[in-house]
């Protein structure tokens, strides 16, 4: 697929100007509780089924070390430091390596006990990083869609380069809602979906 040829996937971000700053957003309604959703989001081995994993001690407020998996090669782990972590309900991480600082958060609002709408954001310093990053993210979000429904991963071609475009000729929405993370939630003992942390829905 080149940069021409349609995607079979709708990409559907936005980029948010706060003013200092602007953050790239992207939604999802899926159709599984918060719990699951939750659970998907902070378990290692549930979310090495579509983005990577971590190790170390959770809680926010607390740095771990995460490793991306879903490349098809090996990536070095870089630090995550949990900003904040409100049990199934938000949670805010910022990675840092050498090369780069990313700042993402992901909301999650019950629709019923069976279908969560979940809001994901990531703090944007370049708008020129937009053209790749959005279609990333609609990519890894559609990953977590398919692992928590058992399907088929999505193909990487209906996302890059085919979304492109469509990120690159975005335009910047005015808001008055700064992504600034509150204070360290109230730090759980263990990060939520750990062994042992299972909610029911």
């Amino acid at each position: 697929m080149d940069a021409q040829t349609p995607s079979t996937k709708t990409p559907v971000g936005r980029l948010e100007d706060c003013g200092a700053y602007r953050r790239l957003v992207i939604e999802r309604d899926l159709d599984h509780g918060a719990t699951d959703v939750w659970e998907a989001l902070t378990r290692p081995d549930e979310l090495q089924a579509w983005i990577g994993t971590w190790w170390g001690t959770p809680g926010a407020g607390q740095t771990v070390m995460f490793q991306m998996t879903a490349e098809g090669e090996s990536t070095e782990p870089v630090e995550a430091l949990v900003e904040e972590c409100l049990p199934v309900e938000s949670l805010r991480v910022t990675f840092a390596s050498d090369r780069v600082v990313w700042r993402v958060g992901v909301e999650l609002a019950p629709q019923g006990s069976a279908r969560t709408h979940l809001r994901f954001v990531m703090r944007v310093h370049d708008d020129e990083v937009v053209s790749d990053i959005g279609p990333g993210w609609e990519y890894y979000l559609d990953r977590l869609a398919a692992a928590l429904a058992g399907e088929a991963m999505p193909a990487w071609e209906d996302y890059y380069p085919a979304q492109c475009a469509y990120y690159g000729a975005l335009e910047p929405i005015e808001v008055h809602e700064p992504f600034v993370p509150a204070a360290h939630g109230p730090g759980p003992e263990h990060l939520p979906g750990e062994p042992g942390s299972r909610r029911t829905a």
